[in-house]
C-alpha cells in the first residue's frame, strides 16, 4: 500500500462527518513558509506532504489560495481576523514601526471563546506572541519567541491540553515555524531529498553566483526536508485528535501564512516581492460540513474566517473582506496582498481571476500578468488599467481598527533573530 493511501485511510475516520453533532471544534494549523509549489496535492513531484495531501482528499483542497501578505505577522492576522492588511493595520510602516493587533479588533478566536469554546493557542514566533497581541482570545496561550525544532513539543502540548477539557468544544491554533530558514532538518528529513548540511551564512549573490543553480538546489533539497518533517508532526497532530475520540467533529485547517522565493526573480527567502513564489499557498479544509473536492479557483486567507463562521453558525462582530467558500458563487471577487518586510513597503497587487496587477506607490509603477499563461511571472503585460484601479481602490482602504503600538528597539532585535533583518 502507497504512503500516501495509507496516510488517507488513517485520516478518514479523523474527519467523517459529525452525524448531526452540534458545535464542531476547530483545529486550525498555520504552518510558516510554505509555497504552494512545494506541496503535493498543488503539483509538486517530490513527496513533502503526505499528511497534507491525504487531508486534501479527504477535504477541500485549494490550489490558487493567496496569502495576504508575504511575511508572519500581517498575513496571520489576516487568517484569524478575515479582514486585509489595510483594513486590520497591523503591519509593518515606512518608518520602519511594527504595530500589533488591536484590542477591539475582532478574531476568530475571540467570538468563538465568547460563545463558549475552550481555546488555546501554541505558537513558535516572535511575531505570533503577546507583544501582537496574539494572547487575546485565548484560555491558554503559549509562544515560543524563536520556536525552531520546536513541532515534535508543540503537537505534545496541543494533545495534553485537549486531554483537559471533559468534552468542551474547542478552538486550537497550532502554528509550525519550520521549515523557515536556515533549512536545517533533523535527520533523517535533512538528507530526505538531497546530501545534508545546511551553511548557515549565504546570501543571494552566493546563489547568484552558481549558475548552475546547484547552490540553490541544494537549499530546496533542505527545506523539502524541512517541510516533510513539519508534514510527519502534522500526521501525529491529527492521530492524537483521532485516538481522543475528537476527529468526527472537528474541523481542521491547515494553510501558510506565506511561501519562499529560490531565486525565481533573484530573490531568495519572503516579505522581499509580491510574486507568486511568496503569495500562493496551500489551504486544506476537511471535516463537518466541508464538502470533498479540489478547488482551483483564486482564494484568500481572509475567506477562511467568514468560512468558519458560516459553518459554526457564528455571528460575526464586523465587516469581513473575505466569502465564505463553499456559498455558491458565480464572481471572481478581487484578491489583494501588500505589506513587504523589506524592500520598498509602499507596494501591493490584486489578483482577479487569472490576472494579477502588482502596484508600487512611490514610484506609481505597475506590472501586470496572465497567470494562466504565465504562471512564473516572466512575461509582463502592458499596464492592466482595471487592475490598476482595483489596488489603487484598495490602497485607500481606511483602517478599521486602531493597531497596537510595539516597542520598535525590541521588534528590530527580534526580527533579526528570525533572520528577517
Amino acid at each position: 500500500m502507497s504512503t500516501r493511501r495509507f496516510l488517507l485511510l488513517l485520516l478518514v475516520p479523523v474527519l467523517a462527518a459529525c452525524g448531526g453533532k452540534s458545535r464542531p471544534s476547530v483545529l486550525l494549523v498555520i504552518v510558516d513558509t510554505v509555497p504552494a509549489g512545494h506541496v503535493g496535492y498543488c503539483g509538486y513531484d517530490r513527496n513533502t506532504t503526505p499528511v497534507i495531501d491525504s487531508l486534501a482528499s479527504s477535504g477541500a483542497g485549494f490550489l490558487q489560495c493567496q496569502a495576504q501578505s508575504p511575511w508572519t505577522l500581517p498575513s496571520c492576522v489576516s487568517i484569524v481576523s478575515g479582514l486585509t492588511v489595510r483594513s486590520h493595520g497591523v503591519r509593518r510602516y515606512t518608518g520602519g514601526e511594527v504595530t500589533g493587533m488591536g484590542a477591539d479588533l475582532p478574531t476568530i478566536e475571540g467570538v468563538l471563546h465568547r460563545s463558549g469554546y475552550a481555546t488555546a493557542a501554541f505558537t513558535n514566533s516572535y511575531m505570533l506572541g503577546p507583544d501582537f497581541g496574539w494572547h487575546r482570545g485565548f484560555d491558554r496561550f503559549n509562544c515560543e519567541p524563536l520556536g525552531h525544532h520546536n513541532a515534535g513539543p508543540t503537537v505534545d502540548m496541543c494533545l495534553a491540553w485537549m486531554d483537559s477539557l471533559d468534552g468542551r468544544p474547542f478552538f486550537a491554533l497550532v502554528h509550525f515555524f519550520e521549515p523557515h530558514d536556515p533549512y536545517d532538518p533533523a535527520p533523517p528529513y535533512d538528507t530526505m531529498f538531497g546530501p545534508g548540511g545546511a551553511p548557515f551564512d549565504w546570501t543571494e549573490s552566493d546563489l547568484a553566483g552558481h549558475p548552475d543553480s546547484s547552490l540553490c538546489s541544494h537549499f530546496e533539497s533542505l527545506y523539502d526536508g524541512g517541510l516533510a518533517e513539519v508534514d510527519h508532526q502534522l500526521g501525529r497532530l491529527l492521530e492524537g485528535v483521532r485516538r481522543r475520540g475528537l476527529g468526527d467533529n472537528t474541523i481542521v485547517i491547515v494553510v501558510a501564512d506565506h511561501g519562499e522565493e529560490f531565486m525565481e526573480h533573484g530573490l531568495a527567502w519572503h516579505g522581499k516581492s509580491l510574486y507568486q513564489a511568496v503569495l500562493r499557498v496551500p489551504l486544506v479544509l476537511a471535516g463537518p460540513g466541508v464538502p470533498r473536492g479540489e478547488v482551483s479557483r483564486p482564494v484568500g486567507q481572509v475567506d477562511i474566517v467568514p468560512t468558519l463562521a458560516a459553518l459554526l453558525g457564528v455571528d460575526w462582530p464586523g465587516r469581513l473582506d473575505g466569502q465564505d467558500l463553499f456559498a455558491p458563487s458565480e464572481e471572481s471577487p478581487p484578491i489583494y496582498s501588500s505589506n513587504l518586510n523589506a524592500g520598498p513597503l509602499e507596494m501591493a497587487c490584486v489578483r482577479v481571476g487569472d490576472m494579477k496587477t502588482i502596484w508600487e506607490a512611490t514610484s506609481n509603477t505597475s506590472l501586470s500578468f496572465d497567470l494562466a499563461a504565465d504562471p512564473g511571472e516572466t512575461r509582463p503585460l502592458p499596464p492592466d488599467s482595471a487592475g490598476l484601479d482595483l489596488v489603487q481602490y484598495y490602497w485607500a482602504t481606511p483602517r478599521l481598527y486602531v493597531p497596537m503600538q510595539v516597542d520598535r528597539q525590541h521588534v528590530d532585535q527580534m526580527l533579526q533573530g528570525l533572520g528577517y533583518l
